[in-house]
């Protein structure tokens, strides 16, 4: 056999080689392609899940068990939910529930204009934790947006009406107007600034 015929018989072998590598990473690639997507289908399902159970569960009887399913539909910000937890801030007979309404709201990325509406109603809750987290949820969304967005100017507009309205606590009108002064302060409850 000459060394020519063996470098041929060697060049094919290389190519099977090679053909039979890629098809072998092409199979490979569209099966891990596959688990990817049923991976996303079963988080998805997993979501649709974890919604539903906190949804039924908002029916019971006992405020901790509502209070845990208004934290558990925070973990899964969507239309739907943002609803739900806007119902329960706004109308909630529990002061509990409708805290962590105010606070789990937080987790939307921007929220509905009646999502917003609903946070500045909450300011004239009876609950001084109601209304300190509602101001900081809605502080948190000014800090996310640009000055010059709807967003950030809706919230605004709304926090200086607010901190005008004769009808909230002093402490509280203190702290929107602190809010409105710098709305990269993060005040949240319990930060006030120390009367002097």
């Amino acid at each position: 056999m000459s060394y020519d015929h063996l470098a041929d018989r060697l060049d094919a072998l290389i190519d099977d080689l090679d053909e039979a590598m890629f098809d072998h990473l092409r199979e490979a690639a569209a099966r891990k392609e596959l688990v990817a997507r049923d991976d996303k289908h079963a988080a998805a399902e997993q979501r649709r899940e974890q919604i539903a159970e906190a949804m039924k569960r908002l029916t019971s009887p006992t405020e901790s068990e509502r209070v845990e399913a208004v934290e558990q539909l925070g973990a899964y910000p969507n239309p739907q939910t943002e609803a739900t937890l806007s119902q329960l801030l706004a109308g909630d007979s529990s002061a509990d529930v409708r805290n962590a309404a105010a606070l789990s709201l937080g987790s939307l990325e921007a929220p509905s204009t009646a999502t917003v509406s609903t946070l500045l109603s909450g300011l004239k809750d009876q609950s001084e934790d109601v209304r300190f987290s509602s101001l900081s949820t809605l502080e948190d969304f000014m800090l996310s947006q640009e000055e010059e967005s709807p967003l950030y100017q809706s919230i605004r507009t709304g926090l200086q009406d607010m901190g005008q309205s004769t009808g909230l606590p002093d402490d509280l009108r203190d702290s929107i107007n602190e809010v409105l002064k710098d709305p990269n302060s993060q005040l949240a409850p319990g930060n006030e600034p120390a009367v002097r």
